[in-house]
């Protein structure tokens, strides 16, 4: 019956066939409905070797579609998929979203690669990616224990007698703004939470709704590539928490505990740094710093800046050989007046001491602060977040 057929195309859109008088039209392939990741979310957000860790990923598309499959992975530093898994059992997406919750599971410590992907038509197609740092240590899930109590003596000296003078947990619901400025002091900004340095290699505004405390026992500082307007366009969007209208203090031991986000190489995302400095800028003790410029070998560094006795500005400081990812526990004891000195401390460890001089011992107040700069790693799409577990300052 099919001895003639011809193929005729009708307007680019249908395929019609014609034999023995009679015609159908096939349509051409069309494109495929794109599949959005709206968040991807673990609980608990920063987990322990041996710790289990429950993803939550909701993702929508354009228009309903089935996947063959949709499941949340992780990548470790050799390339082997290690996730979780997902739903293989064609999953219906559609506008309103879905939302995948895989089994937990526990990984050992480092630092893996963590997305979500689909399969369809026999392809799969991954997600924006993610870190997953996992500590060799365990977490403190939140609300204070024994073992995190502001009455703890520094690290490096467990069974002192130093008084604490100034603490926070950040096991509250908000920034404690009796404590803190969220907010630049230097540049404000017009009171609308966005605030900045004058410093021309740091590209990145401040933003207060970039400061957070969401209940979980963590300050979340966060950096990502949202454009703002701060004194000139910038396209990252940092965070910065200072004391200078609350606290300040001359010598003494200041100490945090602080989780340094680094991709799956082990490099460090943007700018992060816990430091002290006086109102009148003679002198700052850098307790860490890591990433371009304050790092330009790779790793994680401390720096002391300041006038010495001869009126020579100095900026002494000590870098370990790799970025130090994840939670670490970084300080720094200041005596003012016998020895003029800085001893950093991390994990407990002293690693570098020098002379210090501020001019009068200027008391100093505290910052924590997620900055971007030219040639640091960016963070990824989704961003990343500086954690900070507490800070404790003793005299």
């Amino acid at each position: 019956m099919f001895r003639r057929m011809r193929l005729v195309i009708i307007s680019g859109a249908v395929a019609v066939f014609t034999a023995a008088g009679m015609a159908y039209a096939a349509p051409i392939a069309l494109a495929q409905p794109a599949i959005t990741q709206d968040s991807l979310i673990n609980s608990p957000q920063v987990s322990s070797a041996g710790q289990n860790v429950t993803p939550t990923l909701t993702v929508h598309s354009s228009s309903c579609t089935t996947v063959q499959a949709l499941v949340v992975t992780a990548r470790d530093s050799e390339g082997n998929n290690v996730g979780w898994g997902g739903n293989f059992s064609n999953p219906q997406i559609c506008p309103s979203g879905y939302t995948l919750t895989p089994n937990p599971r526990s990984f050992p410590a480092g630092t893996y690669t963590e997305f979500g992907a689909y399969l369809l038509d026999d392809v799969w197609t991954n997600l924006p990616s993610q870190v997953l740092a996992v500590t060799s240590t365990p977490v403190q899930p939140g609300g204070p224990t024994e073992a995190d109590q502001p009455t703890d003596q520094p690290s490096w000296d467990p069974s002192g007698s130093h008084t604490l003078t100034f603490d926070d947990e950040f096991n509250s619901n908000s920034v404690d703004t009796s404590k803190w400025a969220t907010t630049w002091w230097v540049n404000p900004g017009n009171g609308n939470g966005i605030s900045w340095s004058n410093n021309s290699y740091m590209i990145a505004c401040y933003a207060a709704s970039h400061d957070s405390e969401p209940g979980d026992g963590y300050l979340h500082m966060r950096l990502d590539n949202t454009a703002s307007t701060c004194g000139t366009q910038r396209n990252y969007t940092g965070a910065v928490l200072d004391t200078h209208a609350n606290f300040s203090q001359s010598g003494g031991e200041f100490e945090a505990r602080v989780n340094l986000p680094c991709n799956s190489s082990g490099q460090v995302y943007g700018w992060p740094a816990w430091w002290t400095i006086d109102d009148t800028w003679t002198g700052e003790i850098d307790d860490v710093e890591s990433g371009w410029p304050a790092a330009s070998g790779g790793g994680t560094a401390s720096h002391l800046e300041h006038t010495d006795f001869s009126g020579h500005f100095q900026n002494p400081g000590w870098q370990s050989s790799s970025p130090a990812c994840g939670w670490h526990q970084f300080g720094a004891q200041w005596e003012p007046i016998i020895g003029h000195t800085v001893t950093f401390y991390w994990d407990g460890q002293a690693v570098f001491t020098h002379q210090f001089i501020d001019r009068g011992s200027q008391p100093q107040y505290l910052i924590f602060d997620y900055q971007m700069a030219s040639q640091a790693i960016a963070p990824p799409t989704v961003g990343a977040t500086m954690l900070v577990d507490w800070v404790r300052v003793w005299q």
